[in-house]
């Protein structure tokens, strides 16, 4: 019997020194603990210089999905290949009640030679329409840091002069070459106005925008230098929800034309969580990660367009390279 438990205490012992030393022949080394997830390193990297509010999911579909002409039966249909895709992987998509296809134009300023992008700005104004194309009167300016490090990006104070403004920041995280999900930070500031708040935007000049937001004159451009516009007529639906750790994301789907009734440019599935600390919602974020990924640019990989995140992280850029 002595005999029987000395041997059990060497093989103890044995596979104990093999697990440590990973000796061969013997039982294989555990698996060592996985390093900071990119959730982590962001939380490290950015918390110093200032809040996040949230987080964007987005993904380019291939745009010969939309008809201009029948854009909620577009959509729906992209809908209902969403929910498919969640239920495979144990996701419950919640519908929205009605469908309302919103119409919008959309104006990005900057030099010809793109230089408030390469600063780390991005300027854009939102305009409402109603279903015969005509224009509402109220106009959304945004202001975004972006493209840069940080400390630019959540350090540079968008807050605004003589005029109401919502400033707030999120991460947009995608999937890289490598299949690995990284992350884009960006800052915004969101100013309501119409035509007389922000004067002619056929051809402005950054001082009617920088005289809201100061922070522009960091781009190192006078405040007298002329901005070209690009616009693109779209259309939007907030199509639903998905429940990520508890907390709803809206869904939305969004399709880009030259004019009303065009051909499509583009076409973006985004699923968004706002209003929270993002620095607090590793489990938020880990189902984000894991519904984008499985659900997503797997489930919907038929779909997507090819090379589509160059279109995701630089909209200007491809509206520019169309011209």
């Amino acid at each position: 019997m002595y005999k029987t438990m000395l041997a059990c205490i060497v093989c103890v012992l044995v596979s104990a020194m093999s697990a440590l030393l990973g000796l061969p022949g013997l039982s294989a080394a555990p698996a060592l603990a996985a390093g900071p997830s990119t959730y982590e390193d962001n939380v490290v990297a950015w918390k110093p210089y200032g809040p996040v509010n949230g987080l964007e999911y987005k993904m380019a579909l291939d745009p010969a999905l939309f008809a201009a002409d029948r854009p909620a039966a577009s959509f729906t249909a992209l809908w209902d290949a969403l929910a498919a895709s969640a239920a495979k992987n144990g996701f419950l998509l919640a519908k929205s009640e009605k469908i309302k296809v919103r119409l919008r134009t959309r104006s990005y300023f900057d030099t010809d030679g793109l230089a408030l992008r390469d600063a780390g700005f991005v300027i854009r104004t939102t305009a409402n329409h109603n279903k015969d194309g005509s224009a509402k009167e109220d106009i959304k300016l945004t202001v975004k840091t972006s493209g840069k490090a940080p400390a630019f990006i959540l350090g540079t104070s968008l807050d605004t002069v003589g005029i109401r403004g919502e400033v707030s920041a999120e991460d947009n995280p995608y999937m890289d070459a490598q299949g690995n999900m990284a992350s884009r930070l960006e800052k915004s500031v969101n100013i309501r106005g119409d035509a007389k708040t922000f004067g002619a935007l056929d051809r402005p000049r950054l001082r009617q925008f920088s005289r809201f937001v100061p922070a522009l004159a960091r781009s190192g451009l006078a405040a007298d230098t002329k901005l070209t516009p690009v616009s693109v007529c779209t259309y939007s639906a907030m199509m639903g929800s998905v429940k990520l750790a508890g907390v709803a994301a809206e869904i939305t789907l969004e399709a880009w034309t030259d004019s009303w009734g065009g051909a499509p440019l583009a076409l973006e599935l985004s699923f968004r969580i706002g209003n929270q600390d993002y620095y607090a919602i590793p489990e938020v974020v880990a189902s984000g990660n894991e519904f984008y990924r499985k659900v997503v640019v797997q489930g919907l990989d038929h779909m997507k367009l090819p090379d589509g995140d160059r279109f995701s992280g630089s909209k200007l850029k491809m509206l520019r390279d169309r011209q």
